[in-house]
């Protein structure tokens, strides 16, 4: 799926060659995307299947941070060497980690970054992953803003089952529905993502 938010002006100053950022669970698939390069890239990207073998996401998933591209030399990934072809051969990669929802941004620079524009785009990077989970958030049936009103206001699942009519097994199942629909790994994770929407402090429609 494509990102339903704007990417920050910050992180497209940055990748002046070029951006594919990720936000979701990479390991299922299930990932919203945004990607700035050339459609003819894109497509022999995926034509190819170079996600499961492509060094700038497999470093994003094993840590977090901003790290560089790895060096083009001859020992550089099929991928890396044809990235390299249509004029994409540095840059970094910006991983953050919320509550098992990854973002991995792959950015292209035509040039090394300073120190200062490393931190502005992790902490662009990041305010986007929040934003993305946030927008899912929103997207919540009534009933679902009921139950993370409900919780939030510090009733436990037997009181929030009694006061909505429903059995302890089904608040259960809306709170495992919600969590996967936000796309976090916790319950907790979820209220607190919920809570910028303002809807752990009062019933939205």
């Amino acid at each position: 799926m494509l990102f339903d938010m704007d990417v920050p002006d910050v992180i497209l100053d940055i990748a002046d060659t070029g951006a594919a950022i990720g936000v979701g669970n990479f390991l299922s698939g299930e990932v919203d995307v945004h990607c700035s390069y050339r459609a003819d890239w894109q497509s022999l990207y995926q034509q190819k299947g170079w996600i499961a073998e492509d060094p700038v996401v497999m470093m994003g998933l094993s840590q977090t941070g901003a790290m560089h591209w790895p060096e083009l030399n001859q020992n550089a990934s099929p991928v890396m060497r044809a990235a390299a072809d249509f004029g994409i051969n540095k840059g970094i990669i910006i991983s953050t980690e919320i509550a098992g929802s990854r973002c991995i941004a792959g950015l292209s620079t035509s040039s090394a970054l300073s120190g200062i524009a490393k931190k502005q785009a992790q902490h662009a990077v990041r305010e986007m992953h929040l934003n993305q989970l946030t927008l899912k958030a929103e997207k919540l049936t009534a009933r679902q803003r009921e139950i993370v009103y409900f919780f939030a206001s510090g009733h436990s699942s037997r009181n929030v089952a009694a006061i909505m009519g429903i059995s302890n097994s089904t608040i259960n199942q809306y709170k495992k529905t919600i969590t996967n629909n936000i796309g976090v790994r916790t319950w907790i994770a979820a209220i607190n993502i919920c809570a910028r929407t303002g809807m752990t402090y009062h019933l939205t429609n």
